[in-house]
């Protein structure tokens, strides 16, 4: 790609917007602060930006806090007052730690920093665009000159094959980059060729993410929630236009309701964090999903009780219905399930699901924890499905933490097997019942599952499993909301008392029980994580049965009443 970062010709733009499709959320810390006390992401330790400080240990060390770092997020309240206040001293401190990272990228960069990581050059790209135009307004023109050679070297890196990955949520970020240093930098050859593959890659990662019936295709309601704002913010940048994809997307912003739980948080399928829509303030364009995130005070009540999803894989149940502004906590609330599209956030939790009743949630699923200590390609633990080797990731992904089944005490495959995109059955209501189901084939055995639910009454799991080889000896697994009191135990039957006076539960099986346990450290077991490197306890037990050709585990839920 030709040279064409001038300041003469960056004057001769017009002032961006700072905060762009990728949308800056107001920094909950001021730039004055950062700049002096450093920058802080989660628990870890204070960045101080200095000349010729070390870009390459946060990466080194922990990859998410590299990704962060390389992202130059710590630059976005600092280009929030330059952006609206044309902020001369703010923008000096932005040039000079540019400056430094161009120094570290070009002549000190290590293979493992982060650096040059996909997430980090497409989140990079528009702030450092935007840095530079703001630099030629206000003057700063020997900062453009040295940071020429670098902001070529992103537009190159960007049109490379490596840097867009169509089969996870990174490649939007990719397309999106792509496009806006196109729009942003109209000036070259070099930019038509972007602008192109821009439009092409937007399109191609909009049929890889989301299914025909708007479901996202990573397995998890926060990355849902993420790339559809994402989306949504890049119409409002005027980056997308397409009208097919507008379609898409405002089919999964209706799905996006369907994930919040009657308290506000979102289903924790997959890498998902324990996120309330109530703090986030969230607006949607589908009008039912803004009744439900808004609980109730804006938006329009949705009719149907139950969404079915046959292509990328859920069925969820809500009812009844809120109809006024606070009732949402007032619904049963049932999520299933059944896809397998890529390894793409994919825990070992095929046909798992979540259960929230009488304003508690109940049968729980386990969380992220975060992506801590990757392995090396040879482990031994990669073989089982797993990237990271923390102990605390590895139990969030594993088979007993989710509400699933596990044979002869296996994880259920994700290496190996091949991707079966949805699994879904029949899900229909019938007498005021609500039935879903699915069926999953494994390399040993055949997995049917039936949920039969009784809003507000009771629950009832049914778990056919059909041996392909020897006979298996199956687990049913189901984790607890840990604030629940076991309060009797027999050999067919648990009892818990649900908190917040919500009643008793009555858990009655035809297996031998695993006992319950929670918060139990050695081995680990009986955790949840409600957000980055934190565990929480909750309980985990499990119904065991030796099954021959085939087998049924049955396990009810019964709420305040005798199990039959």
């Amino acid at each position: 790609m030709q040279s064409f970062i001038t300041p003469e010709e960056l004057n001769k733009l017009p002032w961006p917007d700072p905060t762009g499709w990728f949308t800056i959320a107001q920094p909950k810390r001021s730039a004055d602060d950062v700049m002096l006390r450093g920058w802080v992401i989660g628990n870890k330790a204070p960045i101080h930006f200095r000349k010729g400080m070390d870009w390459a240990s946060p990466g080194e060390r922990d990859r998410s806090w590299g990704f962060h770092l390389h992202s130059w997020e710590a630059l976005d309240a600092a280009l929030l007052g330059i952006g609206k206040h044309r902020d001369r001293d703010k923008l000096r401190w932005v040039l000079d730690i540019a400056s430094d990272w161009a120094a570290f990228a070009l002549h000190r960069d290590t293979p493992s920093s982060m650096s040059w990581y996909d997430m980090s050059l497409s989140l990079r790209m528009p702030r450092l665009a935007r840095i530079m135009i703001y630099a030629a307004h206000l003057g700063f023109d020997d900062d453009v000159l040295k940071l020429s050679e670098i902001a070529q070297l992103h537009g190159s890196k960007i049109l490379e094959p490596a840097a867009f990955n169509p089969r996870n949520n990174h490649g939007f970020y990719a397309a999106a980059a792509t496009l806006d240093w196109a729009n942003l930098l109209p000036f070259s050859e070099g930019q038509k060729q972007l602008k192109l593959l821009g439009h092409e890659r937007m399109s191609t990662i909009t049929a890889t993410q989301f299914a025909s019936d708007g479901g996202h295709r990573e397995h998890s309601p926060q990355y849902h929630r993420m790339l559809l704002k994402s989306f949504e913010d890049g119409f409002n940048g005027g980056i997308v236009a397409d009208s097919d994809i507008a379609s898409t997307i405002l089919k999964a912003s209706n799905v996006l309701g369907w994930w919040v739980q009657p308290d506000g948080y979102f289903v924790q399928f997959g890498d998902s964090d324990h996120q309330t829509v109530d703090r986030m303030k969230l607006s949607a364009i589908d009008e039912h999903t803004q009744f439900i995130i808004s609980n109730g005070a804006e938006g329009v009540p949705a009719d149907s009780e139950m969404l079915v999803l046959p292509d990328s894989g859920y069925a969820i149940v809500r009812s009844p219905q809120p109809k006024a502004p606070g009732e949402r906590i007032l619904s049963s609330y049932l999520a299933f399930q059944a896809a397998f599209h890529s390894r793409a956030h994919k825990h070992a939790d095929d046909l798992t699901f979540v259960w929230f009743e009488k304003g508690q949630e109940i049968l729980c699923d386990s969380g992220r924890y975060g992506y801590v200590d990757l392995l090396p390609p040879e482990s031994e633990d990669r073989l089982d499905g797993f990237y990271y080797g923390a102990p605390e990731r590895q139990l969030m992904e594993s088979t007993y933490a989710h509400n699933t089944v596990s044979v002869n005490g296996r994880n259920l495959d994700r290496r190996v097997r091949k991707p079966y995109g949805s699994a879904l059955g029949k899900c229909y209501e019938l007498d005021e019942r609500f039935v879903l189901s699915g069926s999953v084939t494994h390399k040993d055995f055949i997995h049917e599952r039936y949920l039969d639910l009784c809003p507000g009454k009771k629950l009832v799991v049914s778990d056919t499993v059909v041996p392909l080889s020897a006979p298996s000896n199956a687990v049913a697994w189901f984790n607890l909301n840990g604030d629940a009191e076991l309060v009797n135990k027999e050999s067919d039957s648990l009892v818990f008392e649900l908190p917040n006076g919500a009643g008793l539960l009555r858990v009655k099986h035809n297996g031998r029980l695993v006992e319950p346990v929670k918060g139990q450290t050695s081995p680990l077991r009986g955790w949840r994580s409600y957000r980055e490197r934190e565990l929480v306890p909750q309980w985990n037990f499990g119904i065991r049965r030796t099954l021959g050709e085939v087998g049924t585990i049955t396990t009810e839920f019964h709420l305040d009443e005798e199990g039959s």
